[in-house]
């Protein structure tokens, strides 16, 4: 998943782009037209991208290829930007009209973006818990380097939804704790009210993601469910709302 997903930015990012590619061809056929088009697509891709570069995001963000990458596509924006802004002042162009177009439109998606697109519910249920890696169902292969993982699971339907999570300091919280169930967090998200995932905000108190999905501490994990002791995809489907949260 992209920084820009990541950000809530997904849906916004790629109407800017799609609209910033259209216009680009209109450019080839009337360049003041298309330049007055363009304001507000390059313009949001340009504000969208920026706080990658700023504080207090920058610090999430480690300087991977794909942060590069989008560092190159801010050059390309701060150039069309420039582009747009000399094309303008070189073209006298009374009629407003693309100008309001190209407003529109960004609007349109952002308030697409708010209503539906990506959208949080954070979802606390009360799971069973082992640290040696095993599970009703069998047991998880783990690598012996990093030791047996935990297995959060709850009961739904004829099978599990469970999380396997990699984590010294969760495995020994745990083990202190001798609790028989503990409270799992998870911050589930949505597109039009249609479940797309989930992260694991945090377990028992132990907080492994904030409320911007931005990682507080290291943590590896997979998840899914089984039923009968065969795995059937993701759980993230079977997510329901429930008052005494029992199911996730």
């Amino acid at each position: 998943m992209s920084a820009m997903t990541v950000m809530g930015w997904g849906f916004l990012y790629l109407c800017c782009s799609i609209l910033w590619l259209i216009f680009g061809f209109v450019w080839l056929v009337r360049p003041s037209f298309a330049a007055r088009l363009s304001i507000f697509p390059v313009l949001g891709i340009a504000v969208l991208m920026a706080p990658l570069f700023l504080p207090p995001y920058r610090k999430h963000v480690e300087p991977s290829p794909i942060f590069w990458f989008y560092g190159l596509q801010a050059v390309f924006a701060a150039l069309a930007l420039t582009l747009v802004v000399t094309t303008i002042r070189k073209t006298s162009v009374r009629n407003a009209t693309p100008i309001i177009i190209s407003f529109s439109l960004v609007l349109t998606a952002f308030v697409v973006e708010k209503a539906g697109v990506n959208k949080t519910e954070v979802r606390t249920y009360s799971m069973n818990w082992t640290a040696d890696g095993t599970a009703p169902w069998g047991h998880e292969d783990f690598d012996k380097k990093d030791g047996p993982p935990v297995v959060l699971y709850r009961r739904y339907g004829q099978g599990y939804c469970y999380d396997v999570f990699h984590s010294a300091e969760l495995r020994r919280r745990l083990i202190e704790s001798n609790k028989s169930q503990v409270q799992v967090e998870y911050g589930v998200t949505s597109d039009f009210g249609r479940e797309r995932g989930y992260t694991i905000r945090s377990v028992d108190g132990l907080v492994f993601t904030d409320g911007e999905d931005h990682q507080v501490r290291l943590g590896q994990g997979a998840g899914g469910y089984v039923s009968n002791g065969f795995g059937s995809g993701s759980c993230e489907h079977k997510i329901e709302h429930n008052s005494d949260n029992s199911a996730r």
